[in-house]
């Protein structure tokens, strides 16, 4: 999907963010998948382009280069405050609309999205499909995954 820019922001995610990118790096190109570093140590983000701000035009293949994504800094002074968050995402998304993307998503690393296998292939086929609908938006549902005791140990390597 060349024109649709997914973004997410991450803090020491080694876990949830390498599953995350391995995911939509499936359907987004490295140039278009950008991350709010909330100044990580933990080495999970070290494939990321380091910029010290938002990029002023889309980058290239040649410019991203050896890069897997795009990542800068974002710092918040506070163990947490939804409210730094909130307006950091909103200035990251209305960037990203000054940029001319088609379609912009956003998601916590946690968080992967699948439409409706019985109506959509893949995410890449349902974004194309919201393209040619007459919708400026769409909600998803969330659901939590929990794995029980006597359950199989889940694989975090695996596809989802």
């Amino acid at each position: 999907m060349n024109n649709i820019a997914i973004f997410t922001m991450s803090k020491d995610e080694k876990v949830f963010f390498p599953i995350w990118h391995k995911y939509y790096s499936r359907f987004f190109k490295k140039q278009n998948i950008y991350v709010l570093d909330n100044e990580t140590s933990d080495g999970s983000l070290n494939d990321g382009l380091l910029l010290s701000k938002l990029p002023s035009k889309k980058l290239s293949d040649e410019e991203i280069d050896k890069y897997q994504f795009i990542r800068f800094i974002v710092k918040n002074k506070y163990v947490f405050n939804e409210k730094w968050r909130v307006n950091t995402v909103k200035e990251c998304r209305d960037h990203l609309i000054s940029l001319k993307y088609d379609a912009i998503i956003f998601t916590d690393t946690d968080e992967i999205l699948i439409p409706d296998p019985a109506k959509y292939a893949n995410l890449a086929v349902y974004i194309q499909s919201f393209l040619k609908s007459s919708h400026t938006f769409i909600t998803t549902h969330g659901y939590e995954i929990y794995s029980f005791e006597n359950d199989t140990p889940i694989n975090l390597n695996d596809n989802i």
